[in-house]
């Protein structure tokens, strides 16, 4: 019954996500920043629970500057001196109200996780609005290959997976999902490239397979790095907003390390 929910909600969402890359970038935008707000959200209310409290709204207020700083070049981008800017922006804004807190470890362990929020969620999740600006054609690419790894090292690993990945991290994933996993997004690679020639994509067959590679192992950090996140805050996962699938930050995860990845590949090794 999960996998069937899994796939409907899924089949539901890609009629709205293939308009917004081909049709509407401007719906892209939205959903990506909405989204990443949901899953500061999610994130500050799963750490409630073992009793540090974040500074929600610190990195909703930062968030927000990032995306108007981001947006405001086409493509979206950020050059060096605003990265400075932002950077000692975001740490007045994080440093100082622990000052002010009494219990000095919790302002300590809210100072911490709140930039850790910060840099997981926020800078590399911004990162996610530039994909686009590549093209439709690399923006399937890159969601085709993150989707395509995911939901293969998912049945792999419920089908055959023995050997744990990481369990004190993630109980269910394994050896075999993520090694599956990766065959498949590399034959899946392979032959959109042999199928398509150089017409939707300008990566030979070699590169288009090595880049899939990558993103997977990269998808599966990302990952990782959420349910060592949810492990520590004691959840199965970050919302139950998404029927079978979890929360916004259960089905960003996989892209957060993965679109700068993708970014790096394409303007230094296309």
């Amino acid at each position: 019954m999960e996998r069937f929910v899994r796939i409907a909600v899924f089949l539901v969402f890609l009629p709205v996500f293939l308009f917004s890359v081909f049709k509407n970038p401007v719906v892209y935008d939205l959903v990506i920043i909405g989204a990443l707000a949901g899953a500061l959200i999610e994130y500050h209310l799963m750490l409630k629970k073992t009793g540090i409290k974040t500074m929600l709204w610190t990195n909703l207020l930062f968030l927000a500057i990032c995306v108007y700083e981001f947006l405001k070049k086409t493509p979206p981008a950020f050059d060096i001196t605003e990265v400075f800017a932002l950077m000692i922006l975001y740490a007045a804004l994080v440093l100082v109200p622990p000052i002010f807190n009494k219990d000095i470890k919790n302002g300590m362990l809210s100072m911490a996780f709140t930039v850790l929020g910060g840099f997981y969620i926020i800078v590399l999740g911004v990162q996610l609005l530039q994909v686009i600006h590549f093209g439709p054609s690399y923006s399937l690419f890159l969601f085709g290959v993150v989707w395509i790894y995911d939901s293969a090292a998912y049945f792999i690993g419920t089908a055959i997976g023995r050997h744990k990945l990481l369990k004190p991290v993630s109980p269910k994933k394994s050896i075999e999902g993520l090694l599956g996993g990766l065959a498949v997004v590399a034959a899946a690679a392979l032959v959109f490239k042999l199928a398509t020639g150089g017409r939707f994509i300008e990566l030979d067959a070699g590169k288009a397979v090595l880049f899939a590679v990558i993103l997977g192992l990269s998808a599966q950090t990302g990952d990782l790095t959420e349910s060592l996140i949810k492990r520590f805050s004691g959840v199965k996962d970050s919302s139950n907003i998404i029927p079978g699938h979890g929360g916004l930050l259960d089905k960003l995860d996989s892209f957060l390390l993965a679109a700068p990845v993708f970014i790096l590949l394409m303007k230094y090794f296309l």
